[in-house]
């Protein structure tokens, strides 16, 4: 043991100081300074190799090597509070007790391997806590380990505006605390190459071995401060919350890019530590840029990710899991260039809102999307650009319970393929394409369930329908508009609209059903188009408040009772030559207690038992084509109906055309 008292000790040699105990109590950052071209070793455990801690926080030693500060097998154990080493080659590996800081004495920079080559590592440990106020940076080809050990909130890692970097090779660089890491808006920490960056707080490193540390851990990214690898992996965990400044997984902007995992109520690495709190924030001032960039996100929180102030990404895909409260907020941003986001699973079992938007690009939803509490869904495929052509692709489920979904194209098409389902159990169903051009398709099998809630789609080109379903009794069960398209038939494996006891409401300018009728099973019905025919197959009862083709045929098919209802538009085809036919099938009666109007087409009327006029207003008129009132349609004479009833003041007027009536009774 070498003791200078209060003394400064200095050793300078040409080959390799290997130190058994140098201890000073002078309180300067210097006041150990060990200067070699060689190496610096461990001489052994019997007296802690230096020992320069005055308790007055600035006490320290300053290493200058050739070859090496400790070695990964044997580190220089220290007591000191400040520390500035630089080797060319070899590794840096230092285990301190009591807190240190690294930084700038000497005329040495922080800790940096100057040169170096694969496997010549930098680790430097306290207990605790350790504060950088200087650059951490290895050029060689190794990696970057910084621990603040123990399993107390006062176990801190706390990185004060310095650079912390693997300039060579790919080296990975290592972040652990057994308590919080703090990251000052100032600091950067950079790996190169391939290199991978993990941040883990909450973690206690000690012997070299991850186990778990405080459950209080967060990680605190100042605003401004940067994460980055060329193209590895980025990884931030802690089991409190985690706020994120800027992350990126390309940093030199190449076609490989690294994926980004970032968890919140981390449970530990030996499990447990989990609690159900813990969010992940926004901490970036602005957003005119991504401040989360890389291949695949993964996001695990219990309280929030984003909510109340999104986090903005530049990802392929993304995949987030929320536990217990708060909202999942992410918008895809790129500042001007589109770009494309999917979803390949959401999971809110949370009270929040799930919403997820692209800035200007395509959003694709290829894995199930899920809230289980009352949140709200809502997912937007934006064109900032107003290019058009960025749609909104669900490819696979979508799930709420009383929160509403709401889906929506900015610029373009919405589409569902098979196995694009919605479901809520008490949450509005609402789809929007409603700029020009824009198009609803859903492929057949696809089915849009709202529960006793109502379903909306809106869209300004055609909308194609394969299964909407809805217990909702109320006049806006299911509304369908398409402002300059038509509504067409998507297939057969369903149903196309069901809302058994409430209203479907269809607007259309092109046509609804034309050439391939929607099968529905629905109490009442309101359709209008502006051109086009509107063909409707009902398979039960059916209550008509409305059917308006303004340039088109209307075919209506049946299978129980109908009823054209008084006070509501009746039946109108308003252009010359249009027809319409009605057609009440289940040994069921047709009712028209208001008018059935055809401009000069013809009109033909039929039930597979009675056709009763009822009502005054029940009027039946064509200027110019033949009309046809058929009872006991399906002939079986089984005298049990077939009538044709007219009201006293109810008129039935072909015009210069033919009437035709047959009925199996009177």
């Amino acid at each position: 043991v070498i003791n200078s008292d209060d003394g400064t000790i200095n050793v300078d040699a040409d080959e390799s100081i290997t130190v058994g105990g140098l201890t000073s109590t002078n309180g300067a950052n210097a006041s150990i300074t060990l200067v070699t071209g060689a190496s610096v070793l461990d001489g052994g455990d019997g007296d802690v190799d230096i020992d320069a801690n005055t308790t007055a926080g600035d006490s320290g030693v300053v290493i200058t090597a050739g070859t090496g500060i400790g070695t990964d097998a044997n580190a220089l154990d220290t007591t000191v509070e400040t520390i500035a080493a630089t080797t060319g080659s070899g590794d840096i590996h230092v285990t301190n007790t009591g807190n240190l800081e690294i930084i700038t004495a000497g005329g040495v920079v922080g800790a940096s391997i100057t040169a170096g080559a694969a496997g010549d590592d930098i680790v430097i440990t306290a207990a605790s806590p350790v504060t950088v106020t200087s650059n951490v940076t290895n050029a060689g080809n190794g990696d970057i380990t910084l621990a603040a050990l123990g399993t107390t909130t006062a176990d801190i890692l706390d990185i004060d505006a310095a650079l912390i970097a693997t300039t060579g090779g790919n080296g990975s660089i290592n972040l652990f605390a057994g308590g919080n890491i703090d990251i000052s808006a100032a600091t950067t920490i950079s790996a190169v190459g391939t290199g991978d960056v993990l941040v883990s707080a909450g973690t206690d490193f000690n012997g070299g071995t991850i186990q778990n540390g405080n459950a209080a851990g967060d990680i605190l990214s100042g605003d401004g401060s940067t994460i980055d690898s060329d193209d590895g992996d980025i990884t931030l965990r802690a089991p409190g919350s985690v706020s994120v400044s800027s992350i990126d997984a390309n940093d030199d902007n190449d076609a490989l890019l690294g994926d980004v995992s970032i968890t919140a109520d981390f449970d530990g690495v030996n499990g447990g530590l989990g609690d159900n709190t813990g969010a992940i924030t926004d901490n970036l001032t602005g957003n005119a840029a991504a401040q989360i960039t890389g291949s695949v996100l993964t996001l695990s929180a219990a309280t929030g990710i984003g909510s109340g102030d999104a986090l903005e990404t530049d990802i392929v895909s993304v995949g987030a899991t929320n536990d217990t409260s708060g909202n999942i907020e992410l918008l895809e941003i790129t500042g001007v260039a589109a770009n494309a986001l999917t979803v390949t699973s959401i999971s809110q079992a949370g009270t929040g809102d799930i919403t997820v938007g692209t800035f200007d690009g395509d959003l694709t939803v290829s894995g199930a999307v899920s809230t289980t509490g009352a949140g709200a869904v809502s997912i937007t495929a934006g064109d900032n650009a107003g290019s058009a052509d960025d749609d909104l692709a669900i490819n696979a489920s979508i799930g709420a319970t009383t929160g509403n979904v709401t889906l929506t194209s900015s610029n373009n098409d919405v589409t569902f393929s098979a196995d694009g389902d919605v479901t809520t159990t008490s949450g509005e169903i609402e789809v929007n394409a409603t700029a020009t051009g824009g198009l609803i398709t859903q492929s057949d099998g696809s089915v849009l369930n709202a529960g006793d809630d109502i379903i909306d789609l809106n869209a300004n080109g055609d909308i194609t329908v394969a299964g909407l379903l809805t217990t909702n009794a109320t006049g806006t069960a299911v509304d369908i508009a398409s402002a300059a398209g038509a509504v067409i038939d998507g297939g057969d494996t369903n149903v196309d609209i069901v809302a058994a006891s409430g209203e479907l409401t269809i607007t259309a300018a092109t046509g609804i059903g034309a050439g391939n009728a929607l099968e529905t099973t629905v109490t009442n019905v309101d359709a209008t188009s502006t051109a086009g025919n509107i063909e409707l197959s009902e398979t039960d009862a059916l209550s008509v408040n409305g059917l308006n083709a303004t340039n088109g045929n209307i075919v209506l098919t049946a299978g129980g009772a109908t009823e054209i209802i008084n006070g509501g538009v009746g039946v109108v085809a308003g252009t010359a030559g249009n027809s319409i036919s009605i057609d009440v099938n289940g040994d069921a009666s047709l009712t028209v207690n208001d008018g059935i109007t055809a401009a000069s087409g013809t009109i033909t009327l039929s039930a597979d038992d009675d056709v009763l006029f009822s009502n005054a207003a029940g009027d039946v008129s064509s200027n110019n084509g033949d009309i046809t009132i058929t009872a006991d349609a399906d002939s079986d004479n089984n005298g049990a109906g077939g009538a044709i009833t007219q009201n006293a003041n109810a008129v039935v007027d072909a015009g210069t055309a033919n009437i035709t009536l047959d009925a199996n009774e009177n």
